[in-house]
């Protein structure tokens, strides 16, 4: 590669990191929205279970063991 090849893909690396850490930071400070909970494995006898549930702006995701059903 060339030299300015480089340095227009160093460029653009730095502001699509500096565009990732500032969405994080928008997303850092919010209350939470979360959906519905969806169960991902029904508990049993032997099993437990799990279920989960994300929250519409950040998608940041809360799980849930569900105990045994015996």
């Amino acid at each position: 590669m060339d030299k300015k090849t480089i340095i227009l893909i160093s460029i653009f690396g730095s502001i699509l990191l500096l565009l990732l850490v500032r969405a994080c930071f928008l997303f850092k400070d919010h209350e939470h929205q979360f959906g519905e909970w969806t169960i991902v494995q029904e508990a049993d006898c032997t099993n437990t279970g799990l279920k989960v549930r994300e929250c519409k702006e950040c998608g940041d995701k809360q799980e849930f063991v569900i105990a045994k059903a015996g």
